[in-house]
């Protein structure tokens, strides 16, 4: 799979579990700090061919991220 339609697949993922129009400015750094992380992740993960880290699982986990409560 070429990188971009990958790269497409993690945002799509995202998209799906955070409504990014109602975000704050805060909220939105935040979730981009941990996408950064998890783009490693998961390219760490693939060119280790770590099946048990699939770019699914790590899908998984990045959408458990808890958005810090608003003030």
């Amino acid at each position: 799979m070429p990188d971009t339609e990958r790269d497409f697949m993690k945002l799509q993922t995202i998209l799906h579990h955070f409504n990014i129009a109602e975000m704050t400015q805060e909220e939105i750094g935040f979730l981009q700090l941990h996408y950064m992380e998890y783009l490693q992740q998961s390219e760490i993960a693939s060119l280790m061919e770590r099946p048990e880290e699939s770019i699914t699982s790590l899908s998984e986990k990045f959408t458990t991220i808890r958005l810090p409560d608003r003030q």
